[in-house]
């Protein structure tokens, strides 16, 4: 089942799609997680002071931003007919798979910690403090480090843009209780550092902002539409019912009942002499008698 407010059919029996600000519903869905995300994200780079966050929940937290997104896209787009009846079980069901495959990503991806407000040459001394006090035999190799006390090996990767540094693990099979103890050791040792405002921040913020204006403008300029496309979405009414096409009996020829003729019609097409006879018009003239020969006789 596809949406009509999301779907247009077109010529030749195709679908086009519609543009989704046309549908207040499917621009707070997907605009407003959106809208949220960007707003922590350009928050966590104003702030003066350094995060450090796991991958998992930085994924996690992308993931959630995006939600809104997937369910007025792709979602709605290949929703599934069978469901026409009961919405509301689907959108749980599709809701439940992108959950699961969120966690199965976050799984299946190698242990990560993201520090944010630092850059590489701000956060080398204290990680090199950290490395040596939680394993004295720990070496460094560039800009990779191998803990073999505790199972942690990584690889030290910067990202400007946002000003955050990433340690990355080298191999798939690390100890995670080894990278938990890392963690714990490097927010204690950076919670007095102080950095300086990303000034990307500033651009997150504006357009997060922007966004949700945007937003709260179609939740208060179309309450009844949005409340109506969401029950439309979840309890339709009238669910679309497709009836099975019953083949046509094929019709028999009526034959048309025989046309009584008239009697004298009849009679008359049957005796000709007699047709003939009743019609004086068509009988030839009789001819008058010859004059006879013989005289008259004398009357006495």
């Amino acid at each position: 089942m596809l949406s009509s407010n999301f779907l247009l059919p077109s010529t030749g029996g195709k679908k086009i799609l519609r543009n989704v600000f046309l549908d207040p519903l499917h621009f707070v869905l997907a605009a407003g997680p959106l809208a949220l995300y960007l707003l922590l994200l350009g928050g966590i780079n104003l702030a003066a002071r350094p995060l450090v966050t796991t991958g998992a929940r930085d994924f996690l937290s992308l993931a959630i931003g995006v939600a809104g997104c997937a369910i007025a896209g792709p979602m709605e787009l290949f929703f599934p007919e069978s469901f026409a009846g009961t919405p509301w079980l689907a959108w749980l069901m599709l809701l439940s798979l992108y959950g699961m495959l969120a966690l199965m990503i976050v799984l299946l991806s190698r242990p990560r910690l993201i520090v944010y407000n630092l850059t590489t040459s701000q956060l080398r001394p204290t990680l090199a403090k950290v490395v040596s006090k939680l394993d004295p035999e720990a070496r460094w190799a560039g800009d990779s480090a191998f803990l073999p006390n505790l199972g942690v090996q990584f690889l030290v990767e910067p990202f400007n843009v946002l000003k955050n540094v990433q340690l990355v693990a080298s191999s798939p099979a690390a100890n995670v209780d080894g990278w938990r103890l890392l963690e714990k050791e490097l927010v204690q040792a950076l919670q007095p550092e102080r950095t300086t405002p990303n000034p990307f921040g500033f651009v997150l913020t504006t357009f997060a902002s922007l966004l949700a204006a945007a937003v709260v403008y179609s939740l208060l300029t179309h309450p009844d539409r949005i409340s109506h496309s969401l029950e439309t979405m979840l309890f339709p009414d009238n669910p679309p019912q497709v009836e099975p096409v019953k083949p046509t009996p094929p019709t028999e020829p009526v034959d048309s009942p025989p046309v009584d003729k008239p009697e004298n019609e009849s009679s008359k097409s049957n005796d000709p002499v007699k047709e003939s006879s009743d019609n004086p018009a068509d009988e030839p003239a009789s001819e008058p008698d010859p004059p006879s020969s013989e005289p008259p006789a004398d009357n006495p």
